[in-house]
């Protein structure tokens, strides 16, 4: 991208121009700086803190130089409806996905979009379902990017379908749908509607505008308009009113005339993100829906105009059917997983089945598996009665009416159990201690050759094969590195520094009992011992938030205690943020106490998370600190490496979090629902 600068800009700074004139993302000016030829002033390198004059060129490298990961690519045809410097429109063909996933990988619209235009990163804006036509826009950048962000927000992108439906109602001219949507409690994919009572939350209005276009029962062909944008919202909607989308055996059944549903992404029209002018991306109709059209009416429509009702025609508003109404109440369940994302979610069922197949859990055992955290789900879903065991990770917070009377059940999917700790004598919790050793010790044993091996420093002089500007690195083997809590992931981690050379010891309070189990295999030394010669730490302690309890470790890694260690210390911490307070660690690197840093969790994160998304400014000296290390970490501008908590979201971790949930659920019903085989207190 290149432009002059203007007499309104001049005595700015570029950053300035770049954030407020331009509307460039955060994401897209890091890009910019992170690029040698990122920023150029009339030829000359320079960067976002130019003070700009008028006149001047400004030349930035907006082209993408590496293709998007883990995108197989496709050597298939692509249609494209229209291009230019900014932006790639296409037509999606039916049956194919707009992006991999784990089960398809091989031909998606994000492999032949790279094929033909590598190297660049495939931005959709917007998706279509598999089985659904029509216009896919990619952006070419960043920049791109982020203002069909902000157009889709402001639902500036006006999106036009057809849509072929069967029924033997009596189809409507014209008219609005305005039913809120939610995700079927017991399915993954399937929405439903429901009118409107106030009780329901803003993302879950939906309203779409229809004109009918053709009719000869049982087939209707409609021009749509979806003015929110929800998943599955015409296919949810047209079906909720009577009108199924033929073909859709998701919300309706097989059809004919087609072997997909008859849904055809015609028309998107929107203010060009760059130029500012109107553009509409026009897709033709697929063999299959032509077809289908033609056997349906005789002939295929004319593609018709652009959908616009009358005031009158909008207060025409269709109600959802009666037998087409969902009752949430109907629903029991026997146990719900809460928190389950991404690939867990997956595995969880898998694993389920497998039980039940086996007989090890009753083979009409009914599952709930969802995302959300607890509390957002019975916001959303109040008419759920919860069962008396749930599963849940460290967000979701049990309700006081669920824990009175018969005693429930937990099974928290973390190593760490503190969140749930206090009401070990009214609840039975059982944790996931074995699911994720591996996981945390490598990303440990990673983060510590990260900081002491001052990889930011030496990658950034890569740049320019820079070799005598260089901090020296420290050299681990034979040095004296220093793990703080040595059960099941303290041990491993324990055992891969030996394996490395390192000199290492253990700390734990529990030296006694772990000396008979490891059979003498761990060095123990005190905290106090450890203070006076460890040049490295790795915190692996579980965190133990009851005062009361001799495990008690909230704020063990205090700058007092920190300051005492030799000078020159790395320190790393993969457990609960809360036992090594930020603001403790940002004092001792003030002080050039600490060499480096490396962190995979941070104390309340969902806090820390409205901080780094500008929901609010930091509140505390943790999070000022959290947000340095953050900044620190991504700039490059210290030795100190941070990541979001992935040493728990490893594939193999993945996999095994849902075999241990199981096998904990498979002993609570061996049990007869009394108890866990292995639940809290494991110790005292």
């Amino acid at each position: 991208m290149t432009f002059t600068v203007d007499e309104m800009s001049a005595g700015k700074t570029l950053k300035h121009v770049l954030f407020d004139q331009l509307k460039f993302s955060r994401a897209a000016v890091t890009a910019l700086k992170n690029r040698p030829d990122g920023i150029r002033i009339n030829g000359e390198a320079r960067t976002v803190r130019a003070l700009l004059q008028a006149g001047d060129k400004v030349e930035l490298a907006l082209e993408d130089t590496e293709p998007s990961p883990r995108v197989t690519l496709s050597p298939g045809p692509l249609e494209i409806l229209y291009e230019d410097e900014w932006l790639i429109a296409v037509n999606k063909p039916p049956h194919m996905a707009v992006h991999p996933s784990k089960k398809l990988q091989d031909d998606t619209l994000a492999g032949r979009i790279l094929y033909h235009r590598y190297p660049m990163v495939f931005r959709a804006a917007g998706r279509l379902d598999r089985d659904t036509s029509g216009v896919v826009i990619s952006a070419k950048n960043k920049m791109v990017s982020g203002r069909f962000f902000d157009l889709i927000a402001a639902h500036g992108i006006k999106k036009e379908y057809l849509v072929l439906t069967e029924s033997d109602r009596e189809p409507p001219e014209a008219g609005v749908i305005d039913l809120c949507m939610r995700r079927r409690p017991d399915s993954y994919m399937v929405r439903y509607c429901f009118p409107a009572d106030g009780t329901e939350k803003e993302s879950e209005r939906a309203r779409t505008e229809f004109r009918l276009l053709a009719t000869r029962p049982p087939y209707h062909l409609f021009l749509a308009s979806p003015i929110t944008g929800r998943t599955h919202q015409l296919r949810a909607h047209f079906a909720a009113v009577g009108f199924p989308l033929a073909g859709d055996t998701l919300y309706h059944t097989a059809c004919p005339l087609i072997d997909r549903q008859g849904l055809h992404a015609l028309r998107l029209s929107f203010p060009h993100p760059v130029t500012g002018e109107g553009l509409t991306v026009t897709a033709p109709l697929p063999p299959d829906l032509a077809g289908a059209l033609a056997k349906a009416f005789g002939n295929a429509p004319l593609l018709p105009p652009s959908l616009s009702l009358t005031e009158e025609e909008k207060k025409h508003t269709m109600e959802p059917v009666p037998e087409r109404v969902f009752k949430e109440e109907d629903m029991k369940f026997d146990v719900m997983f809460f928190e389950a994302l991404g690939e867990e979610r997956h595995h969880l069922a898998a694993e389920l089945e497998k039980a039940k197949a086996a007989g090890e859990l009753p083979a009409d055992l009914r599952a709930l598996i969802v995302p959300e955290d607890l509390q957002t789900y019975r916001k959303d879903h109040p008419a759920l009665e919860l069962p008396p065991i749930l599963s849940t990770k460290t967000h979701s917070v049990l309700p006081e009416s669920w824990i009175e009377g018969r005693k429930k059940s937990v099974i928290t999917r973390s190593a760490g159990y503190d969140h749930f700790e206090a009401l070990r004598d009214r609840v039975n919790v059982a944790s996931l201690r074995n699911y994720c050793v591996n996981a945390v010790a490598e990303t440990a044993v990673k983060l510590l050759m990260l900081a002491a091996g001052n990889f930011n420093q030496y990658e950034a002089n890569t740049a320019r094969m820079e070799r005598n500007a260089c901090v020296s690195f420290k050299e681990l083997t034979g040095r004296r590195v220093t793990v703080f809590g040595v059960g099941r992931i303290g041990k491993r981690i324990y055992d891969l520094c030996a394996g490395m050379g390192f000199d290492v010891r253990g700390v734990d309070v529990r030296a006694e009992e772990l000396e008979a189990e490891y059979g003498g295999a761990v060095r123990f030394i005190t905290p106090e011992e450890a203070a006076r010669d460890s040049e490295a730490v790795i915190c692996a302690m579980n965190y133990t938030a009851d005062p009361e309890s001799r495990l008690y470790n909230a704020g063990y890694f205090s700058e007092d205690y920190l300051m005492k260690f030799p000078k020159g210390l790395v320190f790393v911490n993969v457990t609960r943020g809360e036992i090594a307070p930020e603001s403790g660690l940002k004092a001792a690197w003030d002080k050039g106490q600490l060499f480096g840093i490396g962190v995979d969790v941070f104390a309340r994160e969902a806090g820390l998370a409205e901080v780094l998304n500008d929901r609010r400014q930091p509140e505390s000296a943790d999070e000022k600190a959290q947000a340095w290390l953050i900044r620190a970490a991504l700039d490059r501008t210290a030795n100190v490496y941070v990541q979001p908590h992935q040493a728990f979201n490893s594939d193999r971790a993945a996999l095994s979090k849902a075999q241990e949930a199981v096998k904990h659920l498979i002993a609570w019903y061996r049990n007869k629902g009394e108890r866990f085989d292995e639940q809290l207190p494991y110790y005292e």
